[in-house]
């Protein structure tokens, strides 16, 4: 029999909801009374706007450790983030030598970082090398290290698959390839669209150089919003000066609403990557965002979306008709996971599976390839994909229940 239609939002690593406390009526007020351009005036809105942006950019640096707030890139989304620091990384690197630049990724990537690079390959622009897996998700830091030549410029991956979950050893993955002939000269990307606000991450502490994160998942703020962070090693103003190769460059130019006399895009960070008039209104709701996962702490957010995943995982597991992938990793607590399960059903199409759930139960879940196809492949879920099921920090236990009960119904009723 149906359960109540309320809803039971089951699809977090898409986006999250509800938003944190505080986020709607932050975005509101603002709007309402200090919404005007930052930078680009000297009266009392613009100059609040300046300071909420300056505030905001020093949460998150806080949050990641990072070694400055101005090393906070603002943007629309991770895929903005991505793009930023993929051309930027790739066209520099044209630039200071005649050799193709090499870049290093895997086949786990969703398709803002497999897109940009599939299309600098194909343009003959970079050399580009994908690692696999194995069956948990998991990316092997020496494979990855195997994987780097003397030309490669950029190693760029997921912190942690949005199809199996697992969480990527970051700080084991930069050493090993900084312990390469070409360590040295190689960045490490990584998309945290999965973990920046789910799991911990210090950047100075794991030593990487470019983290690419959306504001409106785990940091639980809007729509629209995404963040950059830039190492020293990455980018340094002082580079353009004394000889040094530039290891970054922008691809954005336009108003900063400062230094408008300089005929090309100024070098200081932030505004090298930040062009035009930044979101402030989506900043300002992010910052309230931002405030909530420091208030109640990452680590619990993260123990409570674990322990989520691994009831959901204990109450499908012994359905014969369900296939949890990556499963193997799921009570296994050296293989640290974000707040995910992807499952298949026997005989059951994922679109049509998430469908009858969300009629007959109200559970919101994602089907499909989750803009991972280089995953579903590996994982032997293409072209079909999985029903992703993935609960965020307001989601209780007894939710969970009802999500699997409608699982098994839905595979009583659907299943082959």
């Amino acid at each position: 029999m149906a359960a109540s239609k309320r809803v039971i939002y089951l699809d977090n690593a898409s986006t999250s909801w509800p938003k944190a406390p505080n986020v709607a009526s932050t975005m509101a007020d603002y709007l309402n009374t200090e919404a005007a351009n930052p930078g680009r005036g000297a009266h009392a809105m613009a100059l609040a706007s300046e300071k909420m942006i300056g505030d905001a950019r020093a949460l998150i640096a806080n949050l990641l450790n990072a070694e400055a707030p101005e090393r906070i890139v603002f943007g629309l989304n991770a895929s903005d983030a991505l793009n930023t620091a993929i051309f930027g990384v790739v066209d520099a690197a044209s630039r200071d030598s005649d050799t193709r630049p090499h870049v290093v990724s895997t086949y786990l990537e969703h398709n803002s970082i497999r897109r940009p690079l599939n299309s600098l390959e194909q343009r003959g622009i970079i050399e580009l090398t994908r690692v696999e897996a194995d069956a948990n998700g998991l990316l092997c830091p020496d494979a990855i290290a195997s994987a780097v030549k003397p030309n490669t410029v950029l190693v760029a991956f997921t912190h942690a698959s949005n199809v199996l979950g697992a969480v990527q050893p970051l700080p084991e993955i930069v050493k090993a390839v900084r312990q390469t002939p070409a360590g040295e000269s190689a960045l490490v990307l990584t998309d945290s669209s999965q973990t920046v606000g789910a799991v911990p991450i210090d950047v100075q502490e794991c030593g990487v150089d470019l983290l690419a994160a959306p504001g409106h998942k785990g940091l639980l703020g809007p729509t629209g919003t995404g963040l950059l962070y830039v190492s020293p090693r990455a980018y340094d103003p002082d580079r353009t000066d004394d000889g040094r190769p530039i290891r970054m460059v922008n691809f954005k130019s336009g108003g900063t609403g400062t230094d408008s006399a300089t005929p090309t895009q100024p070098v200081e960070l932030p505004v090298y990557f930040e062009a035009g008039t930044p979101n402030t209104v989506g900043i300002a709701g992010l910052a309230a965002g931002v405030r909530y996962v420091v208030e109640h702490g990452v680590e619990q957010i993260w123990d409570h979306e674990q322990r989520l995943v691994r009831q959901l995982a204990d109450l499908l597991s012994s359905d014969s008709r369900i296939t949890l992938h990556g499963c193997s990793s799921h009570n296994d607590s050296n293989i640290p996971r974000v707040g995910l399960l992807s499952i298949t059903v026997a005989g059951v199409d994922p679109g049509e599976a998430s469908a009858w759930l969300d009629a007959t139960y109200g559970v919101a879940v994602r089907p499909g390839l989750h803009c991972a196809p280089g995953a579903h492949e590996s994982t032997g879920t293409f072209p079909a994909g999985t029903i992703r099921i993935s609960p965020g920090p307001f989601t209780t236990e007894q939710e969970i229940e009802i999500a699997a009960r409608a699982v098994r119904e839905m595979a009583d009723s659907m299943a082959v």
